[in-house]
């Protein structure tokens, strides 16, 4: 590509990448603005969120992926509000294309974990 002097191409430009700082739900809330918001207890999301660690957790060569915490409560918002994603996204700065997928895949994940979730439930 032909450049014009003092100028450099597109390709040769080095751009920092900026990650978005997202808070934790369950260590920044408090028990009653959480539970306002998600509809649950912060101990029984603590609980979902360490059930379904094995599959929500995963590494990420493109970036910070985003906590399982993070996935948890965003599903569990969508339905606290009836699905409002412009709400829901705003809340977890992350976009409704992302958002449906994740509502999705942590559904998905807790309908496979039904048989684990029940038995923790009751020996409690």
């Amino acid at each position: 590509m032909a450049s014009c002097s003092g100028y450099q191409s597109i390709d040769h430009i080095d751009r920092l990448r900026q990650y978005k700082t997202r808070i934790n739900p369950l260590e920044d809330l408090d028990l009653e603005v959480f539970f306002d918001r998600y509809r649950f207890p912060k101990d029984v999301v603590f609980d979902l969120c360490n059930t379904l660690r094995p599959q929500l957790q995963h590494s990420t060569h493109r970036g910070k992926s985003l906590s399982v915490e993070i996935q948890v409560c965003t599903a569990l918002r969508y339905y606290s509000q009836g699905g409002y994603l412009p709400v829901i996204g705003y809340i977890h700065d992350i976009s409704k294309v992302l958002h449906m997928y994740l509502k999705n895949f942590v559904t998905l994940m807790t309908i496979t974990s039904i048989g684990t979730l029940v038995n923790t439930a009751s020996n409690k």
